[in-house]
């Protein structure tokens, strides 16, 4: 069993730099949603291991010397650690969870899913918005070849043992390898679970490497090469069942912006 939290069946990692102010909201929409059930470790660079352990009482691990980026620092964590679980996640150190996070925990425990997932929203200038989603992850690669991202990682659980199996996360790629890992889980039939409830919250904030369009359009259409392609109509059938779905969210994202 875990140490120090006997009944917890989910790892939890947040990579971190340790400089942002919005790590304390992360950690403490952990403890609070996720409670025993979940063990929350930190992963950032040696040298600010110790201080960020005693700074929020929790574990922290070292990344690896010469890790660049989240994805190496997570596979090292997951690596280290995650094979005593029943499902690994990671939040990266500026979003956080919501109340219904704690509902996608159960119904993850108590199903054979080997993928669980639920709804996010997005946060902007102190606006909060739902993010379009679907109850199909089978259609998660189809997708993509519009440029559709079905889910997303901050509300998703994922098997240690399928994860370990398709290699982990890429670490050719700075931004889309969580999309990438999804894909492949996508084209392998794995089992799944959707919770239709916004589960968690991503902020966009100025400086986010998530911002840089064209670094993302380049490892989006690479990332694409190395998946399967779909005819016209699987894809037009997939994109339209999405769009038609998703009404309800884009009418309140429409009054969000418009109030």
């Amino acid at each position: 069993m875990p140490k120090n939290r006997e009944n917890a069946q989910i790892l939890v990692v947040t990579p971190t730099m340790g400089k942002r102010d919005s790590i304390k909201r992360t950690i403490d929409s952990v403890r609070k949603y996720g409670g025993e059930m979940v063990r929350h470790v930190l992963v950032c660079p040696r040298d600010k291991r110790e201080k960020l352990a005693a700074t929020y009482r929790m574990e922290c691990i070292g990344e690896p010397e010469g890790a660049k980026g989240i994805y190496p620092a997570l596979n090292y964590a997951f690596k280290k650690q995650g094979m005593g679980y029943r499902y690994i996640t990671f939040i990266n150190d500026d979003d956080y969870w919501l109340p219904a996070y704690t509902q996608l925990i159960r119904e993850a425990l108590d199903s054979d899913s080997q993928l669980v997932y639920g709804r996010i929203c997005c946060e902007k200038d102190g606006k909060r918005v739902d993010v379009a989603c679907s109850g199909r992850f089978c259609d998660f690669a189809v997708l993509l070849h519009r440029g559709i991202v079905l889910s997303s990682q901050q509300a998703t659980l994922v098997r240690p043992a399928v994860f370990f199996e398709v290699g982990g996360f890429d670490e050719h790629y700075r931004l889309v390898s969580d999309t990438k890992l999804w894909a492949q889980l996508c084209v392998k039939n794995v089992t799944y679970h959707f919770v239709d409830r916004p589960c968690a919250v991503y902020t966009c904030q100025p400086g986010q490497l998530s911002e840089d369009g064209i670094l993302q359009l380049q490892e989006h259409r690479d990332m694409l090469r190395a998946l399967p392609s779909f005819s016209r109509w699987v894809v037009w059938r997939a994109v339209a069942r999405f769009r038609f779905g998703n009404l309800p969210v884009y009418f309140r994202r429409w009054l969000v912006h418009h109030s």
